[in-house]
């Protein structure tokens, strides 16, 4: 269930965990397509054989990759009410801790709260994302990443997102 939060009322939830995403399944299908959108053929990333011959033991997912999904898991965690426009902002202290198997490893999204800077439109508010690596005590990937929320009829043309 999405925690359902207004925008100027970002405060009340810092330092809140948010709740966990459902788990996403990595394959070497998927693993291939995004290397060939990014045009990123590394053979870490895509060459099977050679990687399960080395040290990694097998093709693991880009980091990339495992970033890209934080709007599929945030859209399964959270609702932002009377808003007029929601901006990704950027992400900060970003770090892979934990390769993900391509094919069959399994990653979610643990969300909190971490710091807000109110403005007169709107606010700044940054979420610590942690990626869960199913099985691993380790994360994938932690990082904070930034949006900024305008209030109803605070953007120019009053944008309805």
């Amino acid at each position: 269930m999405p925690t359902t939060i207004t925008v100027g009322k970002f405060a009340d939830h810092l330092g809140q965990h948010l709740g966990f995403s459902d788990w996403f399944e990595f394959t070497q299908e998927k693993t291939d397509r995004f290397a060939d959108l990014t045009d990123d053929h590394g053979w870490p990333h895509v060459d099977v054989e050679r990687s399960r011959n080395s040290p990694i033991g097998g093709t693991v997912a880009h980091g990339f990759f495992v970033l890209s999904l934080f709007m599929h898991f945030w859209n399964q965690m959270v609702v932002v009410d009377k808003k007029s426009l929601l901006l990704f902002y950027g992400m900060n202290k970003v770090r892979i801790t934990s390769p993900v198997p391509a094919e069959g490893g399994r990653i979610r999204l643990g969300l909190e709260v971490a710091s807000v800077k109110e403005f007169d439109d709107g606010e700044l508010v940054a979420y610590t994302a942690t990626f869960e690596l199913e099985g691993r005590e380790k994360p994938a990937c932690v990082a904070e990443v930034l949006f900024r929320y305008w209030r109803e009829g605070m953007f120019p043309g009053n944008v309805a997102v």
